[in-house]
């Protein structure tokens, strides 16, 4: 072995960067310490899946992060803002931001409580109610890609283990 040459592998003076991160236990049982990492990639996956789906259908100022508020008003238009915080579980401070963000674009607006002026309503626009046929197409395509070929009852299992997890986390 030259003097070069390290003892298992390319010279020393040779440079190679290689990202193994997916190839990282490589034909092996995925471990189960890796959950938490696995979900992020599903998540990250996913936005990149319904940007994607958006794009195609003309739509650019929306955000995947929106979709938790547009989809509590769809069934519950004129909810507060601590109901909707309630509904997606996110921080009041986060659906604000949110809130602001789709005020600004035009998908809703808010009012003051008529009875509590204490209390924010926030209701869809016109824009907001148009999205909704978008938001549907995005989110069966969405459902159809992450539970291709699984039957019905792995999607209650698994649905119910992520729920689990959730809890325990909370």
């Amino acid at each position: 072995m030259s003097r070069e040459q390290g003892r298992h592998g390319p010279p020393r003076d040779e440079q190679i960067l290689l990202d193994i991160s997916s190839i990282w236990n490589y034909n092996e049982p995925m471990s189960t310490g890796k959950i938490i990492a696995v979900i992020s990639s599903i998540r990250g996956l996913a936005h990149e899946l319904i940007t994607g789906e958006l794009k195609k259908r003309g739509v650019t100022d929306i955000a995947p992060s929106h979709g938790d508020i547009l989809f509590a008003l769809y069934f519950g238009d004129g909810m507060s803002m601590k109901d909707i915080s309630a509904r997606i579980g996110k921080k009041k401070n986060t659906v604000t931001v949110l809130t602001d963000k789709l005020l600004s674009l035009g998908y809703i607006r808010k009012e003051p409580d008529r009875v509590d002026k204490r209390t924010t309503r926030v209701f869809l626009t016109e824009k907001g109610r148009a999205f909704q046929e978008v938001f549907t197409c995005v989110s069966d395509t969405l459902l159809e890609k992450t539970y291709r070929d699984f039957r019905e009852d792995e999607k209650a299992e698994l649905t119910g283990l992520l729920a689990r997890i959730q809890n325990n986390l909370r």
